[in-house]
């Protein structure tokens, strides 16, 4: 690169780097009484969509909906018959509330609580329900006025019952999760 344009580059870089923080300190929190809409992104670790409210400038609460539905076809060797279909569907519901910490600016972190559940229905009749617990901390980034992305990590508790035609089983957990990486959409 030439060096008269390295150094324009150089200097407008080094003027624009103070605007550019600037503006992140700006606060774009929604108004109370603001919804918004939540979307699992791709790859981001989840599938799913929410509806959230803005009960204040320091306090969020939603819902969120996951569905997973699956089908697949299995090809078995003779004497077996040679082909098996199989359909597995999940939903699950988690209300949910985060309440801001510190000062308004566009990234403000949370305290997140959430309480629900999921259904799974399997082959052959098979289905496991499962209670959740869930208390982490997170982020959320606000780059403009209507939109955010946030994500969470914390502990999670589950009480399940799984049962099929033969048997059934409960069980008890505690351990870590990891939110997926959400696209919040506020009007």
């Amino acid at each position: 690169m030439h060096p008269i344009r390295l150094s324009a580059f150089v200097c407008v870089t080094v003027l624009a780097a103070p605007l550019g923080v600037a503006a992140q300190e700006d606060p774009r929190v929604p108004a109370a009484g603001q919804y918004g809409l939540s979307f699992s992104v791709p790859e981001g670790g989840g599938a799913g969509i929410g509806i959230r409210k803005m009960l204040s400038e320091r306090a969020n609460a939603g819902v969120d909906v996951t569905l997973d539905w699956s089908w697949s076809d299995i090809d078995r060797p003779t004497p077996l018959p040679d082909e098996e279909s199989r359909s597995t569907f999940r939903i699950g519901v988690m209300p949910n509330v985060r309440l801001y910490r510190g000062e308004l600016r566009a990234v403000m972190p949370f305290v997140a609580f959430a309480a629900g559940g999921e259904y799974a229905d399997g082959p052959e009749g098979s289905w496991v329900a499962t209670g959740l617990l869930e208390a982490g901390l997170g982020a959320e980034w606000f780059p403009v006025e209507a939109a955010s992305l946030s994500a969470s990590a914390g502990l999670r508790a589950s009480y399940g019952h799984a049962s099929s035609q033969s048997s059934s089983m409960e069980t008890v957990g505690l351990g870590a999760f990891r939110s997926s990486l959400l696209l919040n959409l506020y009007f």
